[in-house]
């Protein structure tokens, strides 16, 4: 029997903004006759919103996955997935501060770590210790850990003691 997966925190499909948006479409590509996919996608980025891409499901929500609208859309993303998926691929973690009130989901939550949001000029001193108080939630709140590059590993070890598996 396919496991059924949700892919969490990307724009969306088809893929037309960043590094998640690919990766995302990667996956559907390779993995959707082993898998049942379901991605969440920003209703505000697509004019006609399809039902299905390459195999995957998808489902739209009226929030934006950028700026801070993103927290809401990642957060609501992971709640409504929590029943419905075997396994939750939860890109970035502006929305983890959910996550410890769904910590009986915790074996479901896979987190690509994204990087350092937090740390970013563009956020106000509010916002980024908001961000860095969810990426605390999510990194700790997550069965399995994926970093994209040494460095995010590195940080993963040193910050919060947890074993992250690199894939770059």
């Amino acid at each position: 029997m396919k496991k059924n997966v949700a892919i969490v925190g990307s724009v969306g499909l088809p893929a037309n903004y960043g590094g998640f948006e690919t990766l995302v479409d990667y996956l559907v590509r390779y993995l959707n006759k082993e898998i049942n996919l379901t991605i969440y996608c920003s209703a505000k980025n697509y004019k006609t919103k399809l039902k299905r891409f390459n195999g995957a499901k998808l489902v739209y929500l009226p929030f934006s996955a950028n700026g801070i609208e993103s927290i809401l859309y990642d957060a609501l993303s992971i709640y409504k997935s929590k029943n419905k998926f075997d396994k939750i691929l939860i890109l970035g973690s502006s929305g983890g501060i959910i996550m410890p009130f769904l910590s009986r989901h915790r074996n479901q939550f896979i987190l690509n770590f994204g990087g350092l949001d937090w740390n970013r000029s563009k956020w106000s001193p509010m916002t980024r210790k908001f961000l860095r108080l969810s990426e605390y939630f999510a990194v700790k709140n997550s069965s399995t850990l994926i970093a994209d590059n040494c460095k995010i590993q590195k940080y993963i070890k040193e910050k919060y003691n947890k074993n992250s598996f690199l894939i770059e």
